[in-house]
């Protein structure tokens, strides 16, 4: 089957999603598998998936049901399952509530949205949930100090805050443009659009702080930020780095 996202290298291991909703893990010396671990997919998804997360023992997935599951490092068996977004609707097509992003953990807490509009935030260990918002979209969230940025399938960002789940702010300026999941870069936050551009908001109240023109291709993939630069690819492959001055 095919395999879109990175796969996720850690702990002497090399996990691997495939769009068949299963992870399969590789001794990252030798190329061995060493588990596989293989979840029901629904009739219709959202095309598309990303690297698992890993915490200490612990694969963290997303799944295309709605659902984030927990896998052990040494053998793949499940440790828990929480659902982020019901799978709910007459339809197929409403039915979707596909995590394609990767869940990000940040210390113990674990953060996870979803095409349905729904964001979580869980205890890792455990599973346990501890808030839900009614915003989120199917890529990754972003994490900062004190708050989480999500992109919801509208082209609106949002702030969440990261204790208690309320919306600090939302920025509907790019709806309709296809936006990427959101990075933090410092103390902004950036997305990238269907139209090759990056738009950089203050992180603080959300407003619009500068923008550039990366490519004339669309942007798809998340930015990445590292050491305080922001790297961005377009769907031709094109790369792009910028520093906030």
């Amino acid at each position: 089957n095919e395999v879109i996202a990175a796969p996720a290298v850690g702990q002497g291991m090399a996990f691997v999603r495939s769009n068949d909703g299963r992870v399969t893990a590789f001794d990252a010396a030798t190329g061995e598998r060493r588990w596989f671990w293989a979840h029901d997919m629904p009739l219709l998804t959202v095309r598309g998936n990303d690297a698992p997360s890993l915490g200490p023992g612990y694969v963290f997935v997303g799944n295309d049901d709605g659902t984030v599951t927990a896998l052990a490092v040494a053998d793949g068996h499940e440790i828990w399952s929480q659902v982020v977004a019901q799978p709910d609707g007459r339809t197929e097509l409403e039915r979707m509530a596909d995590v394609d992003g990767t869940p990000v953990l940040d210390g113990a807490i674990l953060y996870a949205t979803s095409f349905k509009r729904q964001t979580l935030a869980i205890e890792a260990p455990n599973g346990r949930p501890i808030w839900a918002h009614d915003s989120g979209g199917p890529g990754r969230v972003g994490i900062a100090p004190d708050r989480v940025l999500v992109t919801d399938p509208d082209g609106i960002v949002w702030a969440l805050d990261k204790n208690s789940g309320s919306a600090m702010w939302s920025q509907p300026a790019m709806a309709r443009r296809s936006l990427t999941s959101p990075a933090v870069q410092g103390d902004y936050a950036v997305v990238g659009d269907y139209d090759g551009y990056l738009h950089w908001l203050r992180l603080d109240t959300g407003e619009l702080a500068a923008r550039t023109r990366t490519s004339r291709d669309a942007l798809r993939a998340a930015p990445v930020v590292a050491d305080g630069i922001v790297v961005v690819e377009d769907i031709d492959g094109g790369l792009s780095a910028y520093r906030v001055e």
